[in-house]
């Protein structure tokens, strides 16, 4: 009982600094974002993303995406940086080989790349005002 109430209370901590470090991203001026280099549209995103995630998911090739459409974006965490934002879910199995249910992703492509990705709560929160 006392494991599980130190848990919630990390999560519950974790939970408020990356709320905090939300709040804190500067906002590029409007003159930054006219601007601004997203790199070019990202017509292989799908690729893109498949190829970041499957050098972190234990079984990549049961992984079951969905994604939205490339929308120009900006990320301010660690730093402004612009490109295409793609919010979609993936869903995989875990090592008991079991589905582990769908999982919200935000991934900011520039170049080819994927520069800053985020899962679950921060994914949901990044995703509000990006179509999927």
């Amino acid at each position: 009982m006392k494991d599980r109430k130190m848990k919630e209370r990390i999560f519950v901590y974790c939970t408020f600094v990356i709320i905090i470090l939300t709040a804190c991203a500067i906002r590029p001026t409007p003159e930054q974002m006219a601007s601004a280099d997203y790199g070019s549209y990202p017509d292989n995103y799908e690729d893109i993303i498949r190829n970041h995630y499957s050098k972190t998911l234990f079984d990549p090739y049961s992984a079951v995406y969905t994604f939205g459409r490339p929308q120009r974006a900006w990320n301010g965490l660690g730093g402004t940086i612009f490109g295409w934002a793609v919010c979609g879910t993936i869903n995989a199995k875990n090592r008991f080989g079991g589905y582990v249910g769908a999982k919200p992703f935000f991934a900011l492509i520039r170049y080819g790349k994927v520069e800053r990705e985020y899962t679950e709560i921060m994914a949901e929160g990044l995703c509000k005002n990006i179509p999927r």
